[in-house]
């Protein structure tokens, strides 16, 4: 077994409480990561799309409609 397999069958048994303060931590230990360069794509189009919502120049979509989409 690996001691990452370890480690998250360890955690696994923690009260709820106790897990959701350990994937906190964990989530923050991530903020701290320089983004990639197609997170940094991927943040600019999203900026530019919703710059140009917000502008009235690019209408949004229902999600409902997106997830039924997305289903089909």
């Amino acid at each position: 077994m690996t001691a990452l397999a370890e480690i998250e069958e360890k955690a696994l048994t923690l009260p709820p409480d106790e897990r959701e303060r350990l994937a906190g931590a964990l989530l923050h230990s991530l903020a701290d990561e320089p983004l990639s360069e197609i997170e940094c794509a991927w943040l600019d189009v999203a900026e530019e799309r919703y710059t140009a919502y917000k502008a009235g120049k690019r209408q949004g979509i229902p999600g409902d409609q997106v997830f039924k989409q997305k289903a089909s």
